[in-house]
């Protein structure tokens, strides 16, 4: 079943052709996603030739599929800066997403977007367990300067002046605006090459057109490109389950709790929560599970569930900016651990300014070379080591040799005649065999049995029970085996 959220459902992809030629770009921005548009929308008056391609409809990925808060407050995010860096960092990263919101809230007003915007309060809720970790972020916060009503007995703290839209009607709006300013997009236009050269790029798309480009932006949620800088070491990605349905209770406020973690956020007569999620190739709990979760609001009715996927790694800060100290030309933005609509406007203006050559006082702080080696390592060795148990020990230890111990709807990796092969039987008992050996970066597939998908536990790369990609930093499809 397609992975489609309520808001895709509820507009109409833009209408733009698939490229068709080889041609020649000044900048080349690869994803469709709020990312990749506001960088658009920030050169649109440059007069650079800039081109933004999509393997798929634009916002097809996690701009459809988020819940579109716009805030600065990411979770407990400022005491893990302070604490990590130092209070001075914490400031700089709470007044630049302050900035986005305003920033959205002007472009919303300024080029009057359709897209259902509203101000709204956040509240950050904990369990008693996490209120030694609440009363930590609060502490931060007023030291910071920034004003809060704190409830120490019901362990939650509210912020003003945060928002929330529709992210579709908000991302198609921008893509019409940057259209009529000549920018030209392409959406179904898979990039599955990149080569470097001293001063350009060449890229080659799926059905072989050939695009040269002076610069080139990484928009794509996880980077596509890997060498020289190895982000896969620092980098995966988790999978939420997203829930909405009518409600006769609607809260005055958008809300997020801490642990267990889920958060709310209304639209119109409905309410949106979101369940705690698990790292991509681990296991889900089941549909029927997460929707129990939700019970404390009797009046909802859920009518409508989609997942969501965002890249994450143990620092707190998205990074943006050059791909790597090699790359004066390449940009990327990721690790936005779900926080995605004032990371990515960030993201638009700070990589637009690279490419024009702007001055920007936040550079630094979300620079990726920077963070690199920033922290305590115990966390990195942490995720290295989930990597090369995929790599090593599921590669040594299938779950069976025989086909038929399979049920139906059930797939794993089965030892088949000395070779590893993904397995997956179906309602009507056909067999769906492929090479479960991720493509990125050779990670063992697992099976997600809620989605019926091959999912890769290192960095997040998904397929269907056939092979067909779904979700990167794969640009490839699986092998099917017979």
């Amino acid at each position: 079943m397609k992975n489609q959220s309520y808001w895709q459902l509820s507009v109409k992809p833009l209408v733009f052709e698939t490229l068709h030629q080889s041609q020649e770009d000044e900048v080349s921005i690869i994803g469709g996603g709020l990312t990749g548009i506001m960088c658009a929308y920030y050169l649109r008056q440059s007069g650079l030739k800039v081109s933004v391609y999509e393997a798929e409809e634009f916002g097809s990925g996690s701009t459809g599929h988020t819940t579109a808060k716009i805030t600065y407050q990411h979770g407990l995010i400022y005491s893990q800066i302070e604490q990590l860096y130092d209070l001075d960092e914490a400031i700089r990263f709470y007044t630049v997403n302050k900035n986005a919101i305003e920033e959205i809230a002007s472009i919303v007003e300024r080029e009057k977007i359709s897209c259902d915007f509203e101000w709204e309060t956040l509240r950050i809720c904990g369990s008693p367990s996490q209120k030694k970790n609440i009363e930590k972020e609060v502490d931060v916060l007023r030291r910071m300067g920034v004003s809060l009503v704190y409830d120490e007995k019901e362990c939650f703290f509210e912020i003003e002046h945060q928002a929330k839209f529709h992210p579709l009607k908000y991302l198609y709006a921008l893509i019409q605006i940057c259209a009529q300013e000549g920018i030209r997009f392409y959406p179904r236009t898979k990039i599955t090459q990149i080569q470097a050269h001293d001063f350009s790029y060449t890229l080659k798309t799926e059905r072989g057109d050939t695009i040269h480009t002076n610069h080139l932006v990484l928009a794509t949620r996880y980077p596509i490109r890997e060498v020289p800088s190895f982000y896969s070491v620092k980098l995966y990605q988790e999978r939420d389950f997203v829930c909405m349905g009518q409600t006769d209770d609607l809260p005055s406020y958008m809300y997020f709790y801490q642990e267990p973690l889920k958060s709310m956020r209304s639209y119109q007569n409905h309410l949106i929560y979101v369940c705690q999620g698990a790292r991509v190739g681990s296991p889900m709990q089941s549909e029927a599970y997460l929707k129990d979760q939700l019970k404390e609001n009797e009046s909802f009715y859920p009518n409508i569930s989609w997942y969501n996927q965002d890249v994450y790694s143990q620092d707190p800060i998205p990074y943006i900016g050059h791909f790597s100290r090699k790359d004066d030309y390449c940009y990327m933005a990721t690790n936005y651990r779900g926080w995605g609509m004032t990371s990515a406007t960030i993201a638009g203006k700070l990589i637009s300014d690279l490419i024009l050559h702007r001055s920007n006082d936040y550079l630094d702080l979300f620079e990726p070379s920077f963070h690199f080696f920033k922290g305590k390592w115990k966390p990195w060795f942490s995720h290295i080591g989930y990597v090369m148990n995929s790599e090593i020990h599921d590669r040594l230890f299938s779950q069976g040799k025989d086909k038929q111990v399979l049920e139906k709807g059930e797939g794993r990796i089965l030892r088949i005649h000395g070779k590893l092969k993904g397995v997956y039987l179906d309602e009507q008992g056909q067999y769906h065999m492929v090479d479960p050996i991720c493509p990125h970066f050779k990670g063992i597939l697992h099976f997600n049995k809620q989605e019926k998908t091959w999912d890769c536990p290192c960095h997040g790369s998904r397929f269907d029970i056939d092979g067909q990609l779904l979700d990167g930093p794969s640009r490839d499809n699986l092998k099917t085996l017979d």
